[in-house]
């Protein structure tokens, strides 16, 4: 027969480890929250960014094509020019 403390001692320690596993479960819980919360933050400032530079981008693309019709346009002076003389 297993001793009466034996016994008791078994429960006692099961009992400490259940509180301890609930312990870091509702810990590993907030921390999932945490970095949930943490992940859709970070998405919103990618996406911000992202928009951002796909503006830029645009803008800069627009600016080439002005760039490129002004010389286009300084060329051709360039070649006239002699003839206006």
């Amino acid at each position: 027969m297993v001793p009466c403390y034996s016994v008791e001692s078994h429960i006692e320690d099961l009992t400490q480890e259940k509180f301890s596993l609930q312990r870091a479960l509702e810990a590993s819980h907030t921390l999932a929250e945490s970095l949930a919360a943490e992940n859709s933050s970070l998405t919103d400032s990618y996406n911000q960014q992202r928009s951002i530079v796909n503006r830029l981008k645009s803008d800069m693309e627009s600016l080439q094509e002005e760039i490129k019709a002004q010389l286009d346009g300084a060329q051709d002076v360039v070649e006239l020019w002699p003839a206006m003389q």
